[in-house]
Order: C-alpha cells, then sequence, then structure tokens
C-alpha cells in the first residue's frame, strides 16, 4: 500500500534515567555564578601579577602554574552550591534554577 503518511515508532518501555533509580535523588554541585561573585573574580584576575608564569621558560610548568592559580581563583571566589535533583524534577529545571526554586 502506497500512503504519503510516515511512521512514528515510539517506546513505551518505562525507562528510568541514568543514574538515577526508583525514588533516589542525587546531588548536583555547581558554581554560583552571579553577577558579584563574577565581578569579584574578575577583580582578582586583573590584579595578580602573572609574571611567576610569563617568566617561566617552560611552557608545560607555566601551564601547570597557570591552573593552579585559575583554580584558587576559582574557589576562592565562585562559591560552589549544591542541591538534591530526584526523578521527579523535570529536565528542564537546571540546578541554577532548582537553587532559586528552593529559595
Amino acid at each position: 500500500m502506497k500512503t504519503d503518511h510516515h511512521a512514528l515508532l515510539i517506546n513505551c518501555a518505562d525507562t528510568i534515567p541514568s543514574g538515577l533509580t526508583p525514588h533516589r535523588r542525587r546531588k548536583v554541585n555547581f558554581y554560583d555564578l552571579c553577577k558579584p561573585n563574577i565581578d569579584a573574580l574578575a577583580q582578582e584576575v586583573n590584579t595578580l601579577d602573572w609574571s611567576c608564569i610569563t617568566d617561566l621558560s617552560d611552557v608545560d610548568l607555566a601551564y601547570d602554574k597557570f591552573l593552579t592559580i585559575t583554580t584558587h581563583l576559582i574557589n576562592s571566589n565562585i562559591p560552589l552550591r549544591t542541591v538534591t535533583i530526584s526523578e521527579n524534577t523535570p529536565t528542564y529545571i537546571t540546578p541554577l534554577v532548582k537553587s532559586l526554586y528552593t529559595l
């Protein structure tokens, strides 16, 4: 039989998203990227003397030093927040939205 219609196949099996089990919750960490935190980070980045990196001749050492410094700056200026995501939380609710919702 010839038709102009296209088939639509739907899997109706109940599946659990990866990382979740029935009636389970998981904690999700995320950085609080609000403007005051970003501004504080930018201020420290702008005032830091980067010569301890730019004076190095070994690119691998410079890269390791850069990572160490930037990780420290991020951790000291941008707090890590935690929210609990349950299986009932819609997928469009991001950790940030969830944290604002629970305030």
